[in-house]
């Protein structure tokens, strides 16, 4: 009997041991699982402030179009009064101050295109930005998905 006593007691030494370490394991893989989270987090903040001044160049850029399109109607206009002037009369003075209208309307043109340009290019660099970010989440979704994974073949070694 003392035998049998002395063995029970050696495997329930042995299971308690085998039970902490398991508890151990799940303890570094909960917070494995903890630290991803508050990155993916942390990453979906980014995407969210990347998002939002996206959308805001958008907005600018779609101001920029609308000044450049009555900056378009502006230099139509003036090349209008150019031919009328032309057809009405024509001096030259009042043909140099049709041009000068009309250079001075394709200046504002040339500014506004390249804000336009600026602000696509920035777009563009934020857009690059949002898709690493979307990656790194996507890899953090997967560091977690098999985090999860052994801490549930842990879990399932314990036997109720």
């Amino acid at each position: 009997v003392a035998d049998e006593i002395r063995k029970l007691a050696e495997d329930s030494a042995t299971q308690g041991k085998t039970i902490t370490e398991t508890l151990k394991t799940l303890s570094g893989g909960i917070e494995t699982l903890s630290a991803s989270s508050k990155t993916a987090e942390e990453k979906f903040n980014v995407i969210f402030n990347l998002s939002e001044r996206v959308k805001s160049m958008s907005d600018r850029l779609t101001e920029a179009m609308r000044e450049q399109e009555n900056g378009s109607k502006e230099v139509l206009a003036a090349i209008k009064s150019i031919n009328t002037v032309m057809e009405v009369q024509s001096g030259s003075e009042e043909m140099l101050k049709g041009g000068e209208s009309v250079a001075e309307e394709m200046r504002k043109l040339d500014d506004l295109t390249r804000i336009i340009t600026d602000s696509m290019n920035e777009m563009a660099t934020e857009a690059v930005q949002i898709n690493n970010a979307v990656q790194e989440v996507n890899w953090i979704t997967q560091e977690n998905k098999t985090s999860i994974k052994k801490l549930a073949d842990e879990v399932g070694k314990f036997k109720v």
